[in-house]
């Protein structure tokens, strides 16, 4: 590793342990710079340079989990909003369905179209945690809302109430289109 430091005046001591650079001077004027990012610390000429690997930024899943309840309700609404509207596209436009299949062809179709829908969640999969990121500190004011709301003992039996709302609608939808079709 080349270091390159330079003190205006006094004298200087530098001492290299395991990724950190230790500076003492007697002024307190110096610059160091390794080619590596790092972090500094220094005062009053004593100071401390470090060029170990920073901490490594956290995933989407680890920020949903420190978000609670609400990281996992907002990124469940926004899975039920893409296979809602991805089933129905699909139905609808890409595979275009014909009414009259009778209800037995209806569901077998139905369960193709929802393994074309799965396909394409995987690919929107990262923009739907990223909205759901941004989206989580608003619903969890909306889970304490809804708590006090219907008088509910805890903010686990609001969460559930979402859930339950969230999967009826999606299979509501779905058993229209496919008796819709049938």
């Amino acid at each position: 590793m080349a270091l390159q430091a330079g003190l205006q005046t006094g004298t200087w001591r530098v001492k290299a342990r395991r990724g950190t650079l230790q500076v003492q001077a007697a002024s307190s004027s110096y610059s160091a710079n390794s080619g590596r990012s790092g972090s500094t610390a220094f005062e009053r000429g004593l100071g401390q340079v470090d060029f170990s690997k920073p901490a490594a930024a956290p995933s989407f899943r680890q920020r949903l989990r420190s978000l609670g309840l609400a990281g996992v309700l907002a990124y469940g609404i926004f899975n039920t909003l893409y296979y809602v509207s991805a089933f129905t596209f699909i139905w609808v436009y890409v595979v275009k369905i014909p009414r009259g299949l009778g209800l037995a062809l209806a569901a077998r179709r139905a369960a193709e179209v929802m393994a074309m829908t799965w396909a394409g969640s995987q690919v929107t999969k990262v923009p739907r945690a990223a909205c759901a990121l941004v989206l989580a500190p608003f619903l969890d004011t909306c889970l304490t809302l809804l708590q006090r709301g219907l008088r509910l003992r805890s903010r686990r039996a609001a969460f559930l109430v979402v859930v339950a709302g969230c999967v009826l609608f999606a299979l509501a939808l779905f058993g229209v289109v496919v008796l819709a079709w049938s």
